[in-house]
């Protein structure tokens, strides 16, 4: 069962990437191009809309994520532009 579960969860992490990297995580963005209507602003931080790169890499709450990771890792780099080009340096 945990042998399942480990396969199970790095699936799971894997299509979460995946939807990140192509953008298609249903960020209030792409919800408005899907014709719905929301608040344009970011849930987390309420200061600016809910994009690709503002949820997972610019917004304050995830800025805090992310200096914690580099803290931990004992690394220190630049916060990219965009999401594909953070996975580019993880991954390729």
């Amino acid at each position: 069962m945990e042998e399942y579960l480990k396969k199970f969860n790095s699936y799971r992490s894997a299509s979460f990437t995946w939807l990140v990297i192509r953008k298609i995580c249903l960020t209030q963005e792409v919800l408005q191009k899907k014709g719905r209507t929301l608040v344009p602003r970011c849930f987390l931080c309420n200061l600016t809309g809910e994009t690709n790169s503002h949820l997972f890499l610019h917004c304050k709450f995830t800025i805090q994520h992310w200096e914690l990771l580099l803290d931990i890792t004992s690394q220190s780099w630049a916060m990219p532009e965009q999401t594909a080009d953070l996975f580019s340096f993880f991954f390729f």
